[in-house]
């Protein structure tokens, strides 16, 4: 997968249908193996992340180079309801092209003295909401083996590995799967499925 990253400013005042459509937290419209994601952060922005499967969003980075993005990115999303394809056709600035790349679960590597890595840089999986977390804790947890080491501090830090790998292995296989569904033929109905909501019977 491809994350095609948006950015609307002043969303409230500049954008309101879209504000409402996205809320105060994060809106997903997932449909054969693609997605608009739409986040509210802080200072009433709005970052849009566009999904699409690698091959088909291999020449976006040219597209975006050459001030074609939006276009060239509206044709993958053709058919999609208006509101949904004003989060690209509204948006200000096309703000990365970022490719989803993934550790294999379970990945690890032999302690090395005077080195070790915490977060993404140890771990990296698929964005579904883990990856941050993780990170505060792998650095709490460094960060209290050393303190309370002393002298010790390297086998701390390879004990710290051992667990910190441990705990992130049992996650990105789930991440890895949950992902995939997402963006597979059904992710809609998967990811409502995941998240343990029943999706509302179709209308007659």
């Amino acid at each position: 997968m491809t994350f095609v990253e948006l950015r609307l400013d002043d969303v409230d005042r500049a954008h309101p249908a879209i504000a409402d459509l996205v809320g105060h937290g994060t809106m997903f419209a997932l449909h054969d193996g693609k997605g608009l994601i739409a986040q509210r952060n802080g200072g009433a922005q709005v970052r849009v992340y566009a999904g699409l499967r690698t091959g088909a969003a291999d020449d976006m980075a040219a597209a975006v180079q050459k001030g074609d993005g939006k276009a060239h990115l509206l044709r993958h999303f053709a058919g999609w309801a208006a509101p949904l394809l004003a989060l690209v056709e509204d948006a200000d600035a096309i703000a990365a092209v970022r490719p989803i790349v993934a550790l294999a679960p379970g990945w690890r590597w032999p302690a090395q003295r005077g080195l070790t890595l915490v977060g993404d840089a140890a771990h990296v999986m698929p964005p579904v909401g883990v990856g941050a977390n993780l990170a505060m804790l792998d650095a709490a947890d460094l960060a209290l083996a050393l303190v309370e080491a002393g002298a010790g501090w390297a086998q701390a830090v390879a004990d710290y590995e051992e667990a910190m790998l441990a705990r992130a292995a049992g996650f990105a296989g789930e991440a890895q799967a949950g992902f995939a569904e997402m963006f597979g033929p059904d992710g809609a109905r998967a990811f409502l499925a995941h998240m343990e909501i029943s999706a509302a019977p179709a209308r007659p």
